[in-house]
C-alpha cells in the first residue's frame, strides 16, 4: 500500500542521514555517496507523491500541505544534489546545509505523515488501489 511505502522511504532517508551524520569529518567521499543515494531515493519518493497530489484535493489549510510538500520536496531534492556535488569537491563546510536539509526533510515527514496521509487513507478502497499502483510505477521510475 502506498502508505507504507511513503514510511518505508523515510525510514530509508532517515537511516542515510545518520550514517551522513556520523561520518567523519574527512569522509567526503561518503559522505557524498551518502548525498547521491538520498537524492536518488527522494526524486523517486517525489514522482510517487506527485502522481498522488492531485487526486488530495484542495484544502481549506493554510499553507495548503499539499502545495507545502510540493515546496519542502523540491528544497530536499535541491540539497541533497547540492551537498553531493560540494561533497565531491571535499568542501570543508558542509555542516549548515545538512543541518539544513535535516530539518526541512523532518517538516516534510511531518506534512506527509500528519496532514497527507489522513487523506490518502480517506480515499475509497478502489482509488486508493489504483493510485497505489500509479504511484509505485512513477516512483520506480522517478
Amino acid at each position: 500500500m502506498i502508505a507504507d511505502r511513503i514510511i518505508a522511504d523515510q525510514e530509508a532517508a532517515r537511516a542515510i542521514l545518520q550514517v551522513i551524520g556520523n561520518s567523519p569529518q574527512q569522509g567526503f567521499e561518503e559522505r557524498a555517496d551518502g548525498f547521491s543515494r538520498l537524492g536518488d531515493l527522494w526524486k523517486g519518493h517525489g514522482a510517487m507523491m506527485a502522481a498522488l497530489h492531485p487526486h488530495l484535493g484542495a484544502t481549506r489549510a493554510w499553507p495548503d500541505p499539499v502545495a507545502a510538500a510540493s515546496e519542502l520536496q523540491r528544497e530536499v531534492e535541491m540539497l541533497a544534489d547540492d551537498l553531493a556535488a560540494r561533497e565531491a569537491a571535499d568542501d570543508e563546510h558542509w555542516r549548515t546545509d545538512f543541518v539544513r536539509l535535516q530539518t526541512v526533510f523532518e517538516q516534510l515527514c511531518r506534512i506527509e505523515q500528519m496532514e497527507l496521509m489522513p487523506m490518502v487513507l480517506a480515499l475509497p478502497p478502489d482509488v486508493l488501489a489504483g493510485l497505489s499502483r500509479l504511484a509505485s510505477g512513477r516512483r520506480a521510475a522517478g
